[in-house]
């Protein structure tokens, strides 16, 4: 117990230090390597390094906007404050990068969070609604459920301009189903409980009785779904913008940093280095985590009086 401190804020040390340290931008970016290497190499079955990991990830995200010296949109010429140097365009990678990570993840987290609210919402409808809606609602979650995302993605981005809020419907608009139909269960069980039963002789309605009884004891699910619908939207939108189909024309993204990494990595290969970095590292994380709460997802009932 003396030694796990230091074995657990070590990895998140390192390449914290690294980004401050006066290094060139290739050994700068290096360290960021040690983080998924030392965390999920040797480590990866303690779910405690993935809350670490993803708590430092968050304050870089927050940390973004002070840590970017320079505009990601501005040109420059060639000079010694250009950590990563510039790209084709003369803009500065360094902040392009940082400007990335944050705008990867709030899209996928904004779309992540939509679809748990949208399944929250049609999982209640499923539960309480008449015999007819659950079959409606089934066959065409079913209907749905049975053509891959990726088609639902390519025919809504031909017709809708491309940009986050785009994104963001499209990720909320299809990551819903999967938990809408685990909550119609998890909601007709709880429904048939003795706290339900006692609420419904106290005169409690219906929407009551799910705002009040059953929706505490869904929390478990939701959090699950959202970290696993998270690193699916974050996988997604890369893909999407390294093809040139996500974020608008100029925004960064993980996906392009990435794109630009790859075309430049004999010159320029800290972009590809600290792109890879921050990619793998989040889906990591929220694999290692997500694992964790699963097996402890077993909801206690928690009743609100």
């Amino acid at each position: 117990m003396r030694r796990i401190w230091f074995f657990y804020m070590l990895p998140a040390a390192v390449p914290a230090f690294g980004l401050f340290l006066p290094l060139p931008g290739w050994w700068r970016f290096l360290l960021l390597l040690v983080l998924p290497a030392s965390l999920f190499l040797k480590r990866a079955e303690k779910p405690m390094f993935a809350g670490i990991t993803l708590t430092f990830l968050i304050y870089l995200l927050v940390l973004t906007p002070f840590l970017t010296p320079f505009d990601p949109a501005a040109r420059f010429s060639e000079g010694p404050l250009h950590l990563m140097g510039l790209d084709t365009l003369g803009r500065d990678l360094y902040s392009r990068l940082l400007t990335a990570h944050l705008n990867s993840v709030t899209v996928a987290a904004a779309g992540s969070a939509l679809a748990c609210v949208i399944g929250i919402v049609v999982g209640g409808l499923l539960s309480f609604g008449g015999r007819i809606v659950r079959r409606l609602a089934a066959t065409m979650i079913q209907a749905y459920l049975s053509i891959p995302v990726i088609i639902y993605y390519l025919l809504a981005l031909a017709f809708l301009p491309a940009g986050s809020n785009t994104l963001i419907l499209l990720f909320g608009l299809t990551f819903w189903p999967e938990l809408a139909r685990l909550l119609q269960v998890r909601i007709d069980e709880l429904r048939k409980a003795d706290f339900v039963q006692a609420a419904r002789l106290r005169g409690m309605g219906e929407s009551g009785i799910f705002l009040r009884e059953i929706l505490p004891n869904l929390y478990g699910l939701v959090q699950v779904h959202f970290l696993i619908a998270l690193a699916s939207s974050f996988v997604m939108e890369s893909a999407l913008s390294y093809l040139g189909l996500g974020q608008g024309v100029g925004v960064p993204s993980l996906g392009r940093m990435v794109d630009y990494g790859i075309k430049n990595l004999e010159t320029q290969p800290a972009v590809f280095i600290g792109s890879v970095s921050f990619f793998l590292t989040w889906l990591l994380s929220l694999r290692a985590l997500s694992l964790r709460l699963t097996d402890r997802r077993e909801p206690l009932l928690v009743t609100v009086a």
